[in-house]
């Protein structure tokens, strides 16, 4: 008998343990005990992992732009005890983000890391100070790799979402769903008093695995949802050989990061061009420049900070006009979206020039930062320029740029 009440008793703990946990109310502050339970599955989930394949697949949807996949490639990731000691890793990932493709190999040791990228005849080499312009290669760290992301969720009243929105997160398992075939409890975290903005985090109901995470956005634009999500995922699979291997025909490059890399500044030749504009016409900067004092806003639609930017843009724009300032607002990293670019100038009523640059244009430039401004003079010479938060060196933008505009036009 007493056997039997020990196999009941097995029975029901089993049976308990792979029953659904129970949805929380939306409305719960803090972390919800259904939340909670989700994520201490998780963090148990990862016991005995040695490591993890994956293959994964990036998307984007939106009223703005409709829906685009934006990478897809496999992340193999080995580890060294417990969570938070990640090993290494190694990452291909096949990306067209931008209208520009990318084909990227990589593998992290503890010696640094090392990646090719693959760019039509180019080959850019990383080295072991290198930082990884695969996305892919990051994107589950902070599940697999790193303990706090589970600490994190568990105690989000306590940290900080943006400076200026104290963090009041909301935590709380709302619904489950299937992601590639695998059912998954879905987390929502959201800040009650920033509720624009919420983000998911999927994980197995069977196995308590991370299957991805997706933000939602409901801004100006409309709705937009990001979503990263595992196709496919394999445990304890033996890290592959990685070699760097340059076919024949490649030229090859040190791959340096856009934010290392020197900017143009003050004192340059502008480079010239000739861009389609929102009119369906043409425009030459070397033309322009002949004639007016010219204000270059580089800025992607994608871009907060640039839309931020544009009131005080078109400001400048109709206040020094007709006194010699030409304002043109350049699209750039944004190739595929010019007509989302020119639907969004035209429902603010913005009256500055529109065109639309590309990749090439954005590389000569050497646009390290959005929004990027500069003023050119008549002889296209750079007088003015800035790619980085006046925050940074205590700079008021606005009044440095209308003091710039002021100095060119004689004013």
């Amino acid at each position: 008998m007493k056997n039997i009440v020990t196999i009941i008793s097995l029975i029901l703990l089993l049976a308990s343990c792979n029953k659904p946990i129970a949805l929380d109310d939306p409305n719960v502050e803090g972390t919800g005990p259904g939340a909670l339970a989700v994520i201490e599955k998780a963090e148990a989930a990862l016991a005995g992992i040695t490591s993890i394949s994956a293959e994964i697949e990036a998307t984007k949807d939106s009223d703005m732009y409709g829906f685009e996949k934006t990478y897809e490639g496999t992340l193999k990731a080995e580890f060294s005890g417990e969570p938070g000691g990640l090993g290494n890793r190694w990452f291909e990932t096949k990306q067209s983000a931008k209208g520009r493709d990318k084909h990227i190999r990589g593998v992290v040791t503890k010696e640094g890391l090392k990646e090719l990228h693959l760019l039509k005849k180019k080959v850019i080499k990383g080295d072991e100070n290198a930082s990884s312009a695969a996305w892919i290669a990051t994107a589950f760290y902070s599940v697999y790799g790193d303990e706090t992301f589970f600490t994190g969720l568990k105690d989000y009243t306590k940290r900080h979402f943006y400076k200026q929105h104290p963090q009041k997160q909301n935590v709380f398992l709302e619904t489950i769903e299937t992601v590639h075939g695998k059912e998954c409890y879905v987390i929502q975290a959201y800040n009650p008093d920033y509720d624009q903005l919420k983000f998911r985090y999927y994980f197995g109901v069977k196995d308590g695995l991370y299957y991805g995470n997706s933000t939602e956005v409901d801004g100006e634009d409309g709705n937009q949802i990001s979503k990263t999500f595992i196709k496919e995922l394999i445990l304890n699979e033996a890290l592959p050989e990685f070699d760097v291997k340059v076919p024949e025909d490649f030229a090859v490059e040190m791959w340096v990061a856009p934010w290392d890399q020197k900017s143009m500044e003050v004192g340059m030749q502008a480079h010239d061009w000739t861009l389609e504009n929102a009119n369906g016409g043409k425009q030459t900067l070397s033309k322009e420049y002949a004639e007016n004092v010219v204000l270059l806003d580089f800025w992607a639609t994608w871009c907060g900070p640039c839309k931020a930017k544009m009131p005080f843009i078109q400001k400048m724009h109709e206040t020094y006009k007709d006194q010699g300032l030409k304002v043109i607002s350049v699209l750039s990293g944004d190739v595929g979206h010019e007509k989302e670019a020119a639907a969004y100038v035209k429902k603010y009523k913005y009256t500055f020039d529109l065109v639309f640059g590309n990749n090439e244009l954005s590389e000569k430039y050497k646009i390290r930062f959005l929004p990027t401004v500069m003023m050119v003079d008549h002889t296209g010479k750079i007088i003015h320029f800035r790619d980085t938060p006046g925050v940074n060196d205590n700079i008021d933008e606005k009044v440095e740029l209308e003091d710039a505009i002021k100095k060119a036009l004689k004013l």
